[in-house]
């Protein structure tokens, strides 16, 4: 488990993300000039689909502005920001990468947005939250990096509160066996197979399991790179 821990921050390291983020947002005006989540929207949301499926999820949830919500593998922070801006509720990110933790800050400084949106370097595996915390936890293109998906699911549903919901937008394999060919001149991975699907559920936690309550299925061509 901690080869593919290392192996997933080394992916996903990023060295020098926040510099490389000032300086494109330059465009925009000096640090001090304030950027709503919708300025952000092309550049913060590291999923299929973007902004669109981020609102589409949230709506499944049923998230209202009480309630406080767990992005688990936030990313620089697009999906939990876009979240407290249009929900008014209060929303915790957590992510593997430590650069992606510092320019998710960074951005939400600059929404003005850090007193209800925060972040955490953490793995969703071993959450640094008590029992029953959350109201709602999503998970966009996260279980598609981890293989250990039951101890993943295990630790959403100990954070969930009873009856709270987790919503999760993933890639999963329909037919064939996936194949990863690195591109160590490109600085990523490519991932290939045969035929995948973009999938959507939610659910409400019982006292035993997560009950699945709603499900959606789309077919795509496969052949995603995470990062250019």
């Amino acid at each position: 488990m901690t080869d593919d821990l290392d192996g997933a921050r080394d992916h996903y390291r990023a060295t020098g993300l926040t510099e490389r983020l000032r300086t494109t947002l330059a465009a925009f005006g000096p640090d001090e000039q304030r950027l709503t989540p919708e300025q952000l929207a092309n550049l913060d949301q590291f999923h299929t689909r973007g902004l669109a499926a981020t609102a589409e999820l949230a709506k499944l949830a049923g998230i209202t502005a009480r309630m406080s919500v767990l992005d688990a593998g936030s990313g620089v922070g697009g999906p939990a920001r876009f979240l407290a801006a249009t929900y008014g509720c209060r929303v915790m990110g957590v992510d593997l990468s430590e650069p992606f933790v510092d320019a998710a800050r960074y951005l939400t400084e600059r929404t003005g947005q850090s007193g209800q949106v925060s972040f955490e370097t953490a793995s969703a595996l071993e959450l640094p939250f008590d029992d029953g915390h959350f109201d709602v936890v999503l998970l966009q293109h996260v279980a598609m990096n981890i293989s250990d998906r039951a101890r993943l699911y295990r630790e959403i549903r100990r954070v969930l509160k009873l009856s709270g919901s987790f919503a999760i937008f993933d890639v999963v394999l329909n037919s064939g066996d996936p194949h990863y060919r690195d591109r160590p001149q490109r600085g990523h991975a490519e991932r290939r197979s045969p035929q995948s699907s973009n999938r959507v559920a939610s659910g409400k936690r019982s006292r035993s399991a997560i009950r699945v309550r709603q499900l959606r299925s789309c077919v795509v061509p496969a052949r995603t790179s995470i990062l250019p």
